[in-house]
């Protein structure tokens, strides 16, 4: 899930808090904003890392790598083989 869906439900979360009148619903409203937030922060702490790894020069090299060895990773390419025919 993206950091834009949780910060939606936090959002959401806080304009109930507000219209909220038992003390223990406001309360929980209160956890879920913030455990929605610190998941929207690890959700783009993650999606920034994923791009920092498809950025590097290491990853452009597997990817060329792959892309001439047909999509196979370590270089293997399949060979399209006859299977001899059986009488």
């Amino acid at each position: 899930m993206t950091a834009k869906y949780f910060l939606r439900l936090a959002k959401r979360c806080r304009s109930l808090l507000a219209k909220a009148v038992n003390p223990e619903v406001k309360e929980q409203l209160r956890v879920w904003v913030l455990e929605f937030e610190a998941c929207a922060a690890a959700a783009k702490a993650q999606a920034q890392t994923r791009k920092a790894k498809e950025d590097s020069p290491l990853a452009a090299q597997r990817l060329d790598r792959a892309s001439r060895a047909g999509g196979r990773p370590g270089g293997q390419q399949l060979v399209n083989r006859k299977r001899p025919k059986i009488s």
